[in-house]
């Protein structure tokens, strides 16, 4: 004991220091008990900190700290002296201990940047954190540091928040909740996270390490970490500084700086978009910022004041609504955590729960009046920060914004269950981000998926047009805001517009009577019949033109028949469905025919409605059909119905510019459309040379009758082209020659005859400036018909003057001029020089052969014979010789008399008005005086451009 007090105290502290370093703590103790007066509290604290081995255990020290900080006499341990060795100080002088102690490089109490504001004369809590530090640093045993600070926590404000803050959730996280998991920070690492960045460190641990323990981690790891940062900010707002040596108070920073609270709900709406369900399961077992495990030691109302705590809660909810806006994911489970989130909104708020999401329409919520007010979001206000600003007008927590979301989740739950999947976010795009153009256009998406899809009963499909109701509307009938039509989904499509497209859906189904149930025969219609006829009517056309078969008993024409036989009988004068049914008559008619389109496409019924001409196809018929012409009928049938059918014509125009009955207007097209597939058949029968088949079709097919609304008169402008043109075509073909058992000139003038006929009702029916090459076509065949009659009467003569004995050899012969008794001889008239033989010449109004000579006397005596065109051109240039015969024709040019009776005439040796007979020489010469005027002058040798290289008037 008297070594002992002989001591120095510079040879006490180094004895203290070889029992610090060698952590006898007893020796330490007795000590610093029996010479107190080398051992000052902060002194001895920082010999503590620095020289004790911060593997020892904190209970074996954590008295002797206790009492050398508060000041108490130490008391020495049970041992006392037998505790302290002498031996290492005995050797060392006192001046070497002074200069050994001055060496002594001891640390600071307190640390450079402290993680809480510890009073200077506090060393007790400087020396606590500092140690804390300094173990967890040099040995990574953070768990020996709870038993060392745990004791002063109590009466300690400052020492407890520090603990609560740092040390609790540093502990909890590497030793309870993750214990052996690489990626725990060190104290001072920990000690230094701010905001999000602190957030997202405690809150992804579970994450690594495979856990969904959210909502445990936000109560005991970022619950007791808050702690520290509501007491940092409160000081804050209680710092003062000086400004021109007035003190002024700092502006309270919890008005600019965001509470630590909101960077865990931005994290949460965050960890939404990439988790739905860990979210949802968060909020279902999370209460928010109140609901936190602060280990006992503090009280929730410690550090957040009443108002606080409502804030935060109230931001929390608001975090909690704008999570289903945040997540793009459009699954059912999405739908169904969106639910969950409502019910668990409603408890939070203390709102009505929302029922079920499979509850019947009729039971849905109704939304209020005044959230029909929320109109204005623009896309870039679902993004996490801007759906928790203060103010959003989807998210801000009140009634208004929860009872938009509800309306929006089963909106959502109703596009899912009609198979068109979106998010609750999308479906808010849609409400007020879409046009009515674009709206629609989704629910044409949805019916067409539907169309297409899975076949549905007539239940199924009445769901779906109640769904598809209730998604405008919301269930408020008569609702309207401003410009909208309806407050629902698709509130900006009109009713009517809606209807529409279920009606489509309905017909393209085959759910007919549903159609006839719910818009047809219901009382309280939706849509007026004409909508309602339009529609069906589109449908079928569809069906139509996705045929692949004209056959109207199979696909798409067998669906389209289907839709005109079901619905006719509810419209029976309904123009469209009549042109509708024409064109599938037509159609189905047409498919009996091979049809090639170009580039070897196969003829589909669409190509007909495509076509700028449908008439105009049955030529290709023609051309790739052979002999098809001889079905006449059956094309004209299918002419006359494309026309009912209502489609255009290459060559359709109004003569007078006006329209006149719709009946007389359909009769006169398609009595033109008759013409033009006569004409067609006329000349698809020359193309494969039958001649009889065209000079049939032309002289009793062929309907020369002018058109009910037409003007047109004999020769003029707009005369019958497709007629005139079938007779002209038929006309100038030359008649395959006959063989040599046939070729008589009988039958050789037959042909030439007819061809004749052909072109006289071609000048009737031509326009004038056709009349020069069609009369040029009737000199060949009047060129030839000469020769061939020169050819006969030679024949004749010769038969004569072998029968008069002019010929030698000839037995029997009589002498010339010999008369018999009666004045003939066998038939021979003896009266004149030589007897006529009767040659063949056509009467066109008896429609009789007349021999030339007989011609002669009868053009003498009474001027009615046929005439040659030489004889006509004569004619012409004297005006004189076509006589009364004209006068008639003349009479038909002028419009008094009547072209189709006419040229009824003309077939049957009818007489005009004045009793005279028609004859094919008098329509000839009509038309040629008709088209003087016209260009035909070389007929009397004086148009530029004559044909003839001889002057008429020499011959005559």
């Amino acid at each position: 004991m008297d070594k002992l007090n002989n001591l120095s105290p510079a040879h006490c502290i180094l004895l203290a220091l070889h029992h610090t370093l060698e952590s006898n703590i007893d020796a330490l103790r007795t000590l610093i008990a029996l010479r107190p007066d080398a051992f000052g509290p902060e002194h001895t604290l920082r010999l503590l900190l620095t020289y004790l081995p911060e593997t020892v255990e904190s209970e074996q020290y954590v008295s002797l700290v206790q009492e050398i900080a508060i000041g108490v006499n130490v008391q020495p341990s049970q041992n006392k002296l037998r505790d302290i060795e002498l031996a290492p100080i005995q050797d060392i002088s006192s001046a070497q201990a002074k200069r050994r102690v001055k060496k002594l490089h001891l640390l600071p109490l307190a640390l450079s940047s402290e993680p809480v504001a510890v009073p200077a004369q506090d060393i007790l809590t400087h020396y606590l954190i500092h140690r804390a530090h300094r173990v967890d640093a040099e040995t990574g045993l953070l768990s020996l540091v709870p038993g060392l600070v745990a004791p002063f926590v109590d009466g300690n404000q400052v020492l407890r928040t520090w603990f609560v803050a740092d040390l609790l959730p540093l502990l909890r996280w590497g030793y309870e909740y993750y214990p052996g998991s690489s990626g725990v920070p060190g104290l001072e690492a920990f000690e230094r996270l701010e905001g999000e960045r602190g957030v997202g460190a405690l809150l992804a641990a579970g994450q690594r390490e495979g856990k969904r323990e959210i909502a445990r981690d936000l109560r005991g790891l970022v619950g007791p970490w808050m702690v520290a940062k509501g007491e940092r900010r409160r000081r804050k707002g209680k710092r003062r500084f000086s400004v021109d040596g007035r003190a002024e108070e700092l502006q309270d920073e919890r008005t600019r700086e965001k509470h630590g609270w909101e960077h865990v709900f931005t994290w949460l709406v965050k960890l939404a978009i990439q988790d739905f369900p860990l979210a949802a399961a968060t909020v279902e077992e999370w209460d928010g910022p109140g609901d936190v495990d602060l280990g006992g030691y503090v009280k929730l109302h410690d550090y957040l004041s009443e108002e606080e705590q409502r804030t935060l809660e109230m931001r929390y909810a608001q975090a909690v609504l704008a999570i289903p806006y945040a997540v793009e994911a459009d699954t059912p489970e999405t739908i169904h955590n969106a639910h969950g989130l409502l019910v668990r909104l409603a408890r939070l708020l203390d709102f009505d729960p929302p029922p079920d999401l499979a509850t019947s329409i009729e039971l849905l919520p109704k939304i209020d009046s005044k959230t029909l007010s929320i109109e204005h979001t623009s896309g870039h206000t679902m993004t996490p920060t801007v759906l928790l600003s203060h103010d959003h007008p989807l998210t801000k927590p009140r009634l208004e914004t929860f009872a938009l979301l509800q309306m929006f989740v089963y909106s959502a739950y109703m596009l899912a269950e009609l198979g068109h999947s979106v998010s609750v976010a999308h479906v808010a795009q849609i409400r007020f981000g879409e046009s009515a153009e674009e709206q629609i256009k989704v629910v044409r998406r949805i019916l067409l998926a539907l169309v297409s899809g899975k076949r549905q009963d007539e239940g199924q499909w009445a769901l779906v047009r109640s769904r598809v109701l209730w998604l405008w509307d919301w269930g408020l009938e008569d609702t309207t805001v401003g410009e909208r039509s309806a407050a629902g989904v698709f509130g900006r499509v009109k009713r009517t517009e809606l209807e529409k497209e279920v009606l489509r859906a309905f017909v393209a189904s085959g759910t007919y009577p549903l159609v006839v149930k719910a818009y047809i025969d219901n009382t309280n219609r939706s849509l007026p019949p004409e909508a309602v006829e339009a529609v069906i009517v589109d449908i079928a056309l569809s069906h139509y033109d996705n045929a692949s078969n004209g056959n109207r008993t199979r696909g798409g024409m067998r669906k389209a028949s289907e839709v005109i036989a079901t619905f006719r009988p509810h419209h029976p004068n309904s123009p469209s469905f009549a042109r509708l049914d024409a064109l599938l008559k037509a159609t189905h008619a047409l498919s009996f025919y091979s049809l090639t389109l170009q580039h070897g496409v196969p003829f589909a019924p669409v190509n007909i409605r495509a076509a700028a001409d449908p008439v105009g196809l049955i030529s290709k018929v023609l051309a790739q059909n052979p002999r098809s012409y001889t079905k006449v009928d059956d094309l004209v049938f299918i002419a006359r119905n494309l026309v009912a059918a209502g489609l255009p014509a290459a060559d359709e125009e109004d003569e007078d510019g006006q329209k006149g009955d719709d009946d007389k207007e359909m009769k006169r097209k398609q009595k033109k459309a008759e013409k033009r597939v006569m004409a067609m058949a006329v000349e698809a029968s020359l193309a494969e040379e039958d001649f009889e088949t065209a000079y049939s079709y032309v002289m009793n097919k062929l309907d020369v009758t002018p058109e009910p609304s037409s003007h047109t008169s004999f020769n003029s402008d707009k005369a019958d082209e497709y007629s005139y043109r079938a007779a002209f075509l038929a006309g100038r073909h030359p008649r395959p020659p006959l063989s040599s058992s046939t070729s008589s000139t009988a039958n050789l003038l037959r042909p030439l005859n007819q061809r004749l006929e052909l072109l006289s009702r071609a000048l009737l029916l031509a326009p004038a400036d056709m009349l020069t090459e069609i009369l040029q076509v009737w000199r060949k065949c009047e060129e030839e018909m000469l020769a061939l009659e020169a050819a006969e009467e030679k024949e004749a003569l010769g038969w004569d003057d072998r029968g008069e004995g002019k010929t030698a050899g000839m037995p029997g012969s009589f002498a010339f001029g010999e008369e018999v008794s009666g004045g003939r001889w066998h038939g021979v008239q003896t009266g004149n020089k030589r007897p006529e033989i009767r040659g063949r010449w056509w009467d066109g109004g008896a429609n009789t052969l007349t021999s030339p000579t007989a011609a002669k006397h009868r053009r003498s005596s009474d001027d009615e014979t046929p005439l040659s065109l030489f004889d006509l051109a004569r004619g012409v240039t004297s005006g004189l010789g076509l006589g009364r015969s004209v006068g008639s024709l003349r009479d038909v040019a002028r419009g008094r008399g009547d072209i189709g009776g006419y040229m009824e005439g003309m077939g049957k040796g009818d007489r005009g008005d004045t009793g005279e007979r028609v004859r094919r020489r008098d329509v000839v010469a009509s038309a040629a005086m008709e088209g003087l005027a016209k260009g035909v002058g070389w007929v009397i040798g004086q148009s530029p451009f004559s044909p003839f290289a001889f002057d008429f008037a020499s011959i005559f």
